[in-house]
């Protein structure tokens, strides 16, 4: 094996695809699980709740990176509801190192 073979062979290399899921136009709760299924492209059988968000996340989609934007722009009556849905994507990142999160304004 030559020197470049042998270095080549060293190198790890993961490229993340980037994807956006944007909640700048979100106005109802129902709405932010439909744009997450589709921009995820996550199977009909997603049940649209955060225990099953938490389990697409981690153990249905491959890698990427996620950025989410327009979290901050969402109505005041839902952050609390957003902030769960946020949690979710950071802890799922953190605990497991599968996606890497960017939140956008």
């Amino acid at each position: 094996m030559n020197k470049v073979e042998e270095m080549y062979n060293r190198i790890f290399v993961i490229v993340m695809d980037v994807i956006t899921i944007d909640f700048t136009s979100v106005k109802h709760p129902h709405q932010v699980h439909e744009i997450i299924s589709k921009t995820l492209d996550f199977p009909e059988w997603y049940g649209k709740n955060l225990p099953a968000l938490w389990d697409l996340l981690v153990r249905y989609i491959e890698l990427f990176e996620i950025h989410l934007k327009g979290v901050n722009d969402i109505p005041e009556y839902m952050q609390p509801f957003m902030q769960k849905i946020v949690e979710i994507f950071q802890r799922a990142e953190t605990r497991y190192n599968c996606h890497k999160i960017i939140m956008e304004s």
